[in-house]
């Protein structure tokens, strides 16, 4: 946003809107006059004002110019009859596309939601301070109704109200959030709802690394064992699937499918993964293959989540004929690494994941039945072929050759544990 012309005399609602968005509060000091001249006349003239978008932005300047009046401000919207306009007011700031601020999650892609919730969650201490003015408001609307509270939660465009809510609440009415049409929404709950899980199997592996005599630098304060901490961890499992089983959110599979890849993109370190049979078949008795196909498909993204899916399918208790679908469809997520060039099998790699992508995928053919490994043999034979690896390629179809070597390479050593 450019820098504001301090000449050009400067609406505070607009002003209001550039310091959710980013500009340094300090030029906001040049208008705390005007400001608090806006706010007297405000004050004086309430009942006249019917614009709720307009009450709320009073009651957010009044706010940032007194900090410390919330007492006054709850009294102001009790006396004045507010709370249908304070509500009103929020929906339109938060969720209307024309007012809409600035989400404070830009990334939506659902393979790197989960990093993008942790890493807010982190700066949300930040969100907090600087937007205290905002967060009061709500923190009313929570207390004089909690019914348009929850309502507001489910119409915020910016994900903030959601992150402000499940560190003042925590888990309080987290069942609604996880229930949301919103797929970012629905995953901050979860993220909230596992929050110390997670932190329980950082935990744990670090332990097992500990008891491998491996260097790790261990959690202050940690006395609890492995055994104690693996039983602490199932019995959260449990308590958290014994939850799920009563909810019938849209994103309830998509949630629990990223949360066994990311739990175990991360922390799979020892070469043992961390798969709750619960969780898994609570996952797979919720969703169809249908369903989830294009799910899987788009959060497999190398060899390692290839591997953990194909363990998931070990104790999913599935029908045989079901569970050939699922090995098909992981035999053609590995055809489409190997076609996007995410998975590298090529010897003399400068690719440092090449080596231990060699153990994930021997393991992920050992998994196959006879049939299955002809199937796959003869769809990466069929796919070898086409590629432009000739010596004549390497003449006159040069960028082709570059592109398809490595295929080939991958394919072919493939081939030798098939």
């Amino acid at each position: 946003m450019s820098e504001l012309n301090v000449h050009v005399k400067y609406d505070a609602l607009n002003a209001l809107y550039d310091l959710f968005n980013g500009i340094n509060s300090n030029v906001f000091d040049l208008y705390k006059d005007d400001w608090q001249q806006k706010l007297d006349m405000f004050r004086g003239n309430i009942e006249q004002i019917q614009s709720s978008l307009d009450i709320v932005s009073m009651l957010m300047v009044w706010l940032v110019v007194n900090p410390n009046d919330e007492a006054v401000v709850r009294t102001f919207i009790d006396q004045h009859h507010l709370k249908g306009k304070l509500y009103g007011g929020l929906v339109r700031l938060l969720s209307s596309k024309h007012y809409k601020i600035r989400p404070c999650i830009d990334d939506h892609s659902h393979k790197f939601l989960y990093q993008a919730i942790d890493r807010q969650y982190m700066q949300c201490h930040h969100l907090e301070y600087s937007y205290k003015f905002l967060f009061i408001l709500v923190d009313i609307l929570h207390d004089i109704d909690i019914d348009k509270y929850i309502n507001l939660l489910g119409k915020d465009n910016t994900y903030w109200l959601v992150f402000h809510h499940i560190i003042k609440y925590r888990n309080s009415y987290i069942d609604t959030l996880l229930c949301s049409t919103d797929f970012v929404t629905a995953s901050i709950a979860f993220y909230s709802l596992t929050q110390y899980l997670s932190s329980l199997i950082t935990k744990y592996n670090n332990k097992r690394l500990e008891n491998q005599n491996l260097e790790i630098h261990s959690l202050s304060g940690d006395n609890l064992s492995l055994d104690e901490i693996e039983e602490k961890i199932e019995r959260l499992y449990q308590a958290i699937c014994d939850r799920l089983q009563l909810k019938k959110g849209p994103h309830l599979c998509e949630l629990l499918m990223y949360h066994v890849l990311e739990i175990n993109r991360v922390c799979h370190v020892t070469g043992q993964l961390l798969l709750n049979d619960t969780l898994i078949q609570l996952l797979f008795s919720n969703s169809s293959l249908e369903n989830m196909k294009e799910n899987w498909k788009q959060a497999i993204c190398g060899a390692k989540e290839l591997l953990i899916f194909f363990e998931t399918l070990q104790v999913a208790r599935l029908a045989l004929d079901e569970l050939n679908k699922y090995y098909r469809l992981g035999i053609q997520i590995l055809t489409d690494l190997i076609k996007n060039g995410s998975l590298l099998l090529i010897g003399n790699s400068s690719v440092k994941r090449s080596v231990s992508d060699y153990e994930y995928i021997k393991v992920v053919i050992g998994m196959l039945s006879d049939s299955l490994k002809i199937e796959l043999k003869t769809i990466l034979i069929t796919y070898r072929d086409s590629l432009y690896v000739s010596s004549l390629d390497l003449l006159v179809r040069n960028s082709l050759y570059i592109r398809d070597v490595s295929r080939y390479e991958t394919i072919q050593n493939l081939l030798k544990f098939i």
